[in-house]
């Protein structure tokens, strides 16, 4: 805790003073020194550029069961120049916007050109990863099926989306996986 009165600043549950904020040294080892700075606590929102707007939304209402928070259709709500359609994942807190800019130039998702690679879903237990599993597979949305501790699947511009079940001494990202499936869900 970091009470700006030149007080300590706590980092798992250990005091540090404030001429050590500069280094703390992580639990396992790192190549690089953790620095200190300022921090947040969840990521609260993600953007998605997509190539069919209605066809999108409808997708991520079905396969994640995310409700509709606004939507703007030719600046009917506000001014711009791009549509887009806000949703909310009431269970994570997590909103997901969708946009469709008129410069798309229709090409499919590639985690291989710079940008987002895939993003990641976190569950509880391996009953609640397979949960999902058998959810897509009701939805009828390729997968990997479940390697150890991941499913990974894409949406339908091909935007890599996993589910990740945390086991000790796993670390975050598909590895393998994340080749499993390749060509884009519904489209």
């Amino acid at each position: 805790m970091d009470d700006r009165g030149g007080g300590t600043l706590v980092v798992a549950s250990r005091p540090v003073l404030p001429s050590q904020r500069e280094r703390v040294e992580p639990d396992e080892p790192m190549s690089e020194p953790v620095v200190l700075g300022p921090s947040f606590s969840r990521i609260r929102f993600v953007g998605f550029s997509v190539r069919d707007l209605a066809r999108s939304a409808a997708w991520y209402r079905e396969t994640l069961g995310c409700e509709v928070l606004r939507e703007n259709w030719g600046s009917s709500a506000w001014q711009s120049s791009w549509d887009e359609v806000l949703l909310l994942h009431r269970a994570s807190g997590v909103e997901i916007g969708l946009m469709h800019h008129p410069t798309n130039d229709g090409a499919a998702f590639s985690e291989f050109r710079t940008g987002l690679d895939h993003l990641e879903f976190e569950v509880s237990t391996l009953d609640e990863l397979d949960a999902w599993r058998q959810r897509l597979d009701g939805l009828g949305i390729p997968h990997s099926g479940r390697w150890p501790h991941i499913v990974t699947f894409r949406d339908p511009d091909n935007i890599q989306l996993e589910f990740f079940y945390r086991t000790t001494g796993t670390a975050s990202g598909g590895g393998d996986a994340a080749s499993a499936v390749t060509s884009p869900a519904g489209g």
